[in-house]
């Protein structure tokens, strides 16, 4: 393995990212959010216990309609769960699991897949290009936004050339089903992101004003932020936004008021986690590229200053990333998931071969560890306490269950399954776990046409 740390001067001579999983805002919206946990913690203050394993309850959801395929996070506020359900949302009691509020019908003919707060407003990103604003306190609508994005073309079947007698296809035109970032909220200005493998532009990113919805800015891309086995999504810092230039070897760092360039960065891999905070300044942060590559970005009024302190193993043949699990902050050491050989598919994608294990970066002197190998985190992992031994351990909603590793200097120790009722559906997600202020564990588990949201003592 090789190891190593760039300047930033050293990369851009020689010659790139998802969301993190505490609460998104910076300043301004957001301080209803008491999530609880984080992607990063060296300390025991304010990090909740891991769970037992214990249902407290359960709650059926409708399925996802209209949309692609992503599983919803739950929003806590105060003594209430939020949940995009259908074509709206719902509220249950953290204790109870009892529904106490059902939000009206956004009437967009298609399910919400994306959620934020921002002060007395819960914000839906559904799946046609839509956002909406719910009030807390009932669940009423304060406002919806329809954006003008691209439809898709679709093949509709030939017609025979009257002159040859060939067929020529022919396409209409309907609309899109969008894939939807993270929504992430500044000041007064809400941010999300939409990508569709059925569109030209295959990505629009969005800012509008949280009072009505207004568009500020749009910025189109002509890839996509979403990818076979995850998403790279944008993230607020305190200069401005972050952005992946989707299936870009970049990044940029954006303007909350224009969405001008302030400064960009380039690398020889694509993005492949989005960002995940090193602490709570807004300033400092972590991601993986697709091959593996694990960086620092630092944010200062000069802009960014970029690190690599972990290089990939070289292959012969092409390196992935097996999903975009972002990396989590523990007693010092940063924790990923290893790259792993990579082949192509039937359905034109590339796939991972297995599960590379975990690598460990020790943040101080930058030396790094692989262990466990034939383990991987399906989904970002956040840290929690033992209830044992009160010290740190890394929670992560696998696949085909709720497992607590035990991480020490670097090293997997152990790992552990806490409950065999919390899945995921889907592989590589941002910070699906979210905790209460008792303690109790939130997760929306199931898939598409089955979804359960559970809570878990």
């Amino acid at each position: 393995m090789k190891f190593d740390g760039l300047s930033r001067r050293d990369l851009f001579s020689t010659l790139f990212l998802l969301s993190l999983c505490v609460p998104s805002c910076v300043s301004g919206c957001g301080s209803h959010e008491d999530q609880g946990a984080s992607s990063f913690n060296d300390s025991l203050d304010g990090v909740p216990y891991c769970p037992k394993g214990k249902i407290r309850w359960t709650a059926e959801l409708d399925a996802i309609q209209g949309s692609f395929a992503q599983p919803s996070i739950p929003v806590v506020v105060g003594s209430l769960v939020y949940v995009p359900n259908g074509g709206g949302v719902a509220a249950y009691d953290v204790e109870t699991g009892r529904r106490k509020l059902i939000g009206e019908s956004a009437q967009f003919g298609v399910s919400g897949i994306r959620s934020a707060v921002c002060g007395e407003l819960l914000l839906i990103a559904f799946g046609n290009g839509a956002l909406a604003a719910y009030r807390l306190d009932d669940l009423s609508i304060a406002w919806r936004a329809k954006f003008d994005l691209a439809e898709a073309e679709v093949f509709a079947g030939y017609r025979i050339d009257d002159a040859t007698g060939e067929q020529i296809p022919e396409y209409s035109r309907k609309p899109a089903l969008w894939n939807v970032t993270d929504i992430l909220v500044h000041d007064d200005r809400a941010f999300v992101g939409f990508s569709s493998f059925q569109t030209d532009p295959g990505s629009y990113l969005i800012c509008t004003s949280t009072h009505d919805g207004e568009v500020c800015w749009t910025r189109e891309y002509p890839g996509r932020f979403c990818f076979n086995g995850g998403a790279s999504c944008p993230q607020v810092a305190q200069a401005g936004l972050l952005v992946p230039v989707p299936e870009s070897c970049g990044f940029e760092l954006l303007s909350f008021e224009d969405g001008s360039a302030l400064d960009q960065f380039d690398m020889d891999a694509p993005v492949g986690t989005g960002f995940a905070a090193l602490d709570s300044s807004g300033e400092s942060f972590m991601f993986q590229t697709r091959s593996g590559d694990l960086h620092v970005v630092e944010i200062s009024g000069e802009g960014l200053d970029v690190s690599k302190v972990y290089s990939a193993a070289e292959y012969e043949g092409q390196m992935l990333l097996p999903n975009s699990a972002l990396p989590a902050l523990c007693a010092g050491w940063i924790y990923c998931n290893a790259s792993v050989e990579a082949h192509m598919g039937d359905d034109g994608f590339l796939h991972s071969q297995g599960a590379g294990g975990l690598i460990a970066v020790e943040r101080e002197s930058g030396r790094a560890i692989r262990s466990g190998e034939g383990y991987r985190f399906d989904s970002t992992p956040v840290v929690v306490r033992d209830r044992e031994t009160d010290g740190l351990l890394l929670l992560c909603l696998q696949e085909g269950c709720l497992q607590s590793v035990n991480v020490d200097g670097g090293i997997v120790e152990s790992v552990k399954t806490v409950s065999e009722e919390a899945v995921l559906s889907m592989d590589g997600i941002n910070g699906p776990c979210v905790f209460a202020g008792d303690g109790v564990m939130l997760c929306v588990a199931g898939d598409t046409a089955r979804r359960i949201l559970v809570a878990l003592d």
